[in-house]
């Protein structure tokens, strides 16, 4: 089941770069569970493939023996992720920074509540995350990598049994929320 949601999170961030990325040729994006052909091992790490070539998926660095990206956006020429600690699935090490052509992380801060996704609002200037078993909405302090929960989900009749998936904002004041 998590293996299903890892791979919606990465079509999700894939769309969601396209969308920004009119002119641009290249997509970004990170693989977690999809195992290279001929192999039995599963490598991990930040990917790139041309709009032209989808199939020719570049790995820009192996990962595999790091924390795996869990929750991730990008947001003024940067990837930011927040990653578990290597050999867990949700204890969370902390929030970095992901250069998009070398795969180098560089941490903002360790710690912090775990996200399931994170989403970049330019209208308000700010980073919110999906955390707490996918039930609240949260904003993320980009310098010290603090969650602050600001509101929870509830669907029509007001139960809180709604879990959300993945996270987007767009340019006119408006977050979309996916379950």
């Amino acid at each position: 089941m998590k293996k299903n949601y890892i791979l919606n999170y990465i079509f999700l961030f894939v769309l969601f770069m396209h969308m920004f990325a009119v002119q641009a040729t290249t997509i970004y994006a990170y693989r977690s569970f999809q195992r290279d052909a001929g192999s039995t091992a599963s490598v991990r790490g930040p990917v790139k493939f041309d709009t032209s070539n989808p199939r020719a998926i570049s790995l820009i660095a192996d990962q595999s023996k790091m924390g795996i990206c869990y929750a991730g956006t990008y947001y003024n020429y940067k990837w930011y992720a927040q990653v578990t600690q290597a050999g867990t699935q949700s204890t969370v090490d902390g929030l970095y920074t992901i250069d998009m052509e070398t795969g180098q992380r560089s941490l903002i801060a360790s710690s912090g509540l775990q996200l399931t996704d994170m989403t970049y609002d330019y209208s308000t200037n700010t980073m919110y995350g999906i955390r707490n078993g996918a039930q609240k909405l949260a904003t993320i302090n980009l310098a010290t990598g603090e969650v602050t929960d600001i509101a929870s989900f509830h669907d029509n009749a007001g139960s809180n049994n709604v879990y959300m998936l993945a996270l987007a904002a767009s340019f006119s004041r408006s977050c979309f929320c996916f379950t």
